[in-house]
């Protein structure tokens, strides 16, 4: 017998510096990528060599309602740490309650801000950031190890 399962995003939780982010757009919310874990290589005789990444960050899409609190602080947070001209700590930790998911990192860096555009209704913006070390733990208990 089939058993049912629920989500619900609102179960999930994201805070920057201290910031919780709300206001997700219906079409984006948070994606995550990680680097590939390796490349592949076949010789002509057909031996095949993997050469891991070493490479742990991940980067991390975060699509907000324009009208949102959190775009506001979010690109307050950015513009201060532009104009002060160095990388600061930013923590971050992304908690999935249903499914056991997280993902956290001590800082973030800054890869894309949002472009405004305007137009009849109410739009969204993504940032893309950067966790460095992307310390991650997916499907309840399944740590992600580079």
């Amino acid at each position: 017998m089939a058993t049912g399962k629920r989500y619900n995003f609102n179960r999930v939780a994201l805070v920057v510096a201290g910031l919780v982010i709300s206001g997700f757009a219906d079409d984006g919310q948070i994606e995550i990528e990680f680097a590939p874990v390796g490349e592949k290589l076949v010789g002509a005789d057909g031996e095949a060599v993997v050469s891991y990444n070493n490479d742990e960050s991940a980067n991390m899409t975060i699509t907000l309602m324009e009208t949102s609190l959190a775009y506001r602080r979010l690109m307050e947070l950015y513009q201060n740490d532009r104009a002060a001209g160095f990388i600061t700590d930013h923590p971050i930790s992304m908690v999935d309650l249903v499914n056991g998911d997280t993902i956290s990192d001590l800082q973030i860096l800054w890869l894309e801000i949002p472009s405004p555009s305007k137009g009849a209704t109410a739009g969204t913006r993504a940032f893309v950031i950067c966790l460095p070390s992307g310390r991650a733990n997916f499907k309840a208990g399944t740590k992600i190890t580079r």
